[in-house]
């Protein structure tokens, strides 16, 4: 026998703590409405919702989705959000299957064409993104999410100057809006905009400080101003990734370890024991700078203390052993390195003071 009123409080409690950002109080409540009446497919899609935010419950967020379709097996709208769904897990391939099913019974629905969207994205597929965020936006031409999912496919297609048209209009009326504000920054990356890309990326995280979208960005713009890590990417992105390459890559490191007489393999050796701590090195320096920290995990952090603890037992110990050639190399490389990382901050530093200084200046004028 069911409890509708029990039902409707619970239910009502549910969706208000997970739009509230608390998921584990929700399902508390989304279970109880269930217990009250568990044939209402309303209730498993709340739940579903809710412990998709919660870590380790993606299998009983399916599960509950699925229930839900079992309950409403033509409703659009629940193969819409199982889509949805799918996409936040990863499961994009799956997810553009059950976007298809619910567009073939209402080809109108929001959250199927929503997903449909961010899985094209995620997929790489950038002319059809553009053409679903676009179909999504005849029906509400200031649906933030599909402007954002629109600027992204636009930017990959190397489209700059209208993804900045899509962004502005974003934040122009949204300025809060994590995804806009990483777009922003991510537009300002490529072209080169270091400053105003971590501008934006800091406001997204500040609005958000669990968005891993902007805090990558956030990384791969103070990063690409590291000059060492910049050579670094350009040196390995000359190589391709593949099996059968690698395998060509490493028939040119026999031939010229012979023909050199094992000296390249010393080279390449010493060039890749420098390349490996490239990044933990790089991440010990960011440690160390105010924005730097804001872009790195704290399993990143932890990793980065140990690398400059590492680092300063390894060149202690061959101090005491008395190699001290090797050690005036591997200071010399740590060395450049901090100064690769902080040089431009210092030089960000010294514009921004210029320029507060010659403000009251220009005023007068």
């Amino acid at each position: 026998m069911s409890d509708a009123a029990g039902y409707q409080a619970n239910l009502r409690r549910g969706q208000l703590l997970r739009e509230s950002g608390r998921p584990g109080e929700a399902c508390e409540f989304l279970s109880a409405a269930l217990e009250a009446d568990p044939d209402q497919p309303q209730a498993y899609l709340e739940l579903a919702l809710a412990q998709s935010d919660l870590p380790g419950l993606k299998r009983e967020s399916l599960q509950a989705i699925d229930r839900a379709i079992s309950l409403a097996p033509d409703s659009a709208f629940y193969l819409g959000y199982k889509a949805y769904l799918l996409s936040r897990h990863g499961l994009h391939k799956e997810a553009l299957e059950f976007s298809h099913r619910a567009l073939e019974i209402h080809p109108t629905t929001h959250i199927a064409l929503l997903a449909q969207a961010n899985a094209q994205t995620k997929l790489g597929q950038w002319v059809n993104a553009e053409s679903t965020a676009r179909r999504l936006l005849e029906f509400d031409a200031d649906d933030t999410s599909a402007l954002n999912l629109l600027a992204q496919a636009l930017r990959f297609q190397n489209r700059l100057r209208e993804g900045r048209q899509v962004t502005a209009q974003i934040l122009a009326r949204t300025p809060n809006d994590p995804f806009g504000q990483a777009n922003a920054g991510y537009e300002a990356l490529k072209t080169d905009d270091h400053l105003r890309a971590r501008e934006h990326f800091l406001n997204a995280l500040r609005i958000d400080p669990h968005y891993e979208h902007a805090r990558f960005g956030l990384l791969q713009s103070l990063r690409e101003r590291v000059l060492l890590y910049r050579i670094n990417l350009k040196i390995l992105t000359a190589f391709p990734h593949d099996q059968a390459s690698g395998q060509g890559f490493r028939i040119v490191i026999g031939v010229l370890t012979v023909m050199t007489g094992g000296a390249f393999l010393g080279l390449l050796l010493l060039y890749l024991l420098l390349a490996s701590t490239l990044q933990p090195i790089s991440n010990f320096f960011l440690l160390l700078e105010p924005v730097g920290r804001h872009a790195l995990t704290l399993k990143e952090r932890r990793w980065a203390m140990f690398t400059g603890a590492a680092a300063c037992v390894v060149l202690l110990a061959l101090t005491l052993a008395g190699w001290d050639e090797l050690v005036i190399v591997l200071s010399g490389y740590l060395s450049l390195f901090a100064l690769c990382v902080y040089v431009p901050q210092w030089v960000d530093a010294w514009r921004a003071w210029r320029e507060t200084r010659l403000a009251p200046d220009e005023n007068r004028s």
